[in-house]
């Protein structure tokens, strides 16, 4: 006899959702599946708002702020549970007013509880360790390894003892990488499409003073694509025949292609959300990132890429981070540290000239994700997680 699958509503206080959410809502764990969430006209307009360039700008710029750390984005973004649901799997933000038993997806900081203003966060600790003590709470989900640490750091053993590290999962790929001598090599930078701090948060500016010294001694044999909105002076100052911007938001479809044509992608964020990398990992893509907390459980050096240590100019080492971001030494050519620099074209210099260091860290990518960041492992996770959540 088959049992009907559990329901599960995804409480996600954002019009947008991750790409890693939207993951689990299409191939969820065995015995489960996501009841649909209707779309309201307050968040048509709302996304329609944030995608219109100038909307947009004051919205990330002067609102955003504002609104993030106040009760009013709970209020304007808030989801009414349907009855039928037996499990809520909220994104980032407690669901308050919820009597369903629920799970907690942190798939960023743990200060995104709180709208990502740390000094909000040590002062309602007291409230967010009774909620997340409570019955209702059932597990605390984290795609980062060190958040888990930041969190153990920060809340009570029984809080604690609800948290669960998932690795992230992609599907896996039929990919059939060119191998031999290329005629020309393909860098790939990922960012976001629709927030224009998202280029200096993913080292946009360390990326492309790295790729002016890959440009100084390959020439037109590398070629350059950054997907990501970025500032305008940095097109101005970084005007070449070898870099290619793509701001605006491009199908899927093409996404993809921008993968399946790239030979490496070059992603030295200060943050460590690995879902671009893992994603062009199942592409054959090696990746070049920065050692930041969390990174070097995905990329590890000489099997699927490498992680170049990051800059002991910047306040990597401080309790506020990773939600200092913001600080103005992460922004702009504040960022540039010139060893760096040096250390990206030198990995990159040594891939481009040894094709067997290409193919071999191409097929450690794949086999990263055939072994470990894959679908069927999450999902095997995360089955064990609800199950315990409503036993």
């Amino acid at each position: 006899m088959t049992h009907p699958n559990k329901k599960v509503f995804l409480y996600c206080i954002d019009p947008s959702i991750h790409f890693a959410h939207k993951s689990i809502i299409k191939s969820p764990p065995e015995g489960y599946e996501f009841l649909e969430i209707p779309q309201k006209l307050r968040d048509s307009v709302l996304t329609y708002s944030r995608n219109s360039p100038l909307i947009k700008k004051i919205y990330n710029v002067f609102l955003k702020p504002i609104i993030k750390n106040t009760n009013l984005f709970e209020k304007l973004y808030s989801k009414k549970i349907p009855k039928n649901t037996d499990l809520v799997y909220a994104t980032s933000r407690i669901p308050y007013q919820t009597k369903k038993p629920y799970i907690l997806d942190l798939i960023d900081t743990p200060t995104s509880i709180i709208g990502y203003n740390y000094k909000k966060f040590t002062e309602k600790k007291d409230k967010i360790e009774k909620e997340l003590s409570s019955n209702l709470c059932k597990k605390i989900i984290v795609w980062n390894p060190f958040f888990k640490e930041v969190l153990k750091e920060n809340f009570s053993k029984k809080v604690s003892d609800k948290i669960e590290y998932v690795k992230l999962g992609v599907e896996q790929k039929d990919v059939n990488k060119k191998q031999g001598k290329k005629d020309k090599i393909k860098i790939l930078f990922i960012g976001s499409a629709s927030n224009p701090l998202d280029f200096d948060i993913k080292g946009g500016v360390i990326a492309i003073e790295a790729f002016k010294k890959i440009e100084k001694k390959f020439g037109k044999r590398v070629e350059f694509t950054i997907r990501c909105e970025v500032p305008s002076w940095i097109k101005k100052e970084y005007n070449s025949k070898n870099i290619k911007f793509i701001e605006e938001r491009i199908p899927f479809e093409d996404l993809i292609k921008l993968y399946v044509d790239s030979d490496i992608l070059l992603l030295p964020g200060h943050d460590a959300n690995a879902m671009v990398p893992i994603e062009a990992m199942s592409y054959g893509l090696p990746v070049i990132a920065l050692d930041v907390p969390g990174m070097n459980a995905v990329v590890r050096n000489g099997i699927n890429g490498y992680c170049i240590k990051k800059s002991e100019k910047l306040p990597y080492n401080v309790p506020e981070y990773p939600t200092n971001l913001r600080d103005k030494r992460f922004t702009g050519k504040h960022q540039i540290d010139e060893r760096v620099t040096k250390d990206i074209f030198n990995c990159i210099k040594r891939i481009i000239e040894d094709e067997k260091l290409m193919e071999k860290l191409s097929e450690g990518a794949l086999k990263t994700i055939k072994e470990e960041f894959n679908i069927k492992n999450r999902n095997k996770k995360l089955k064990e997680i609800f199950d315990e959540a409503l036993s």
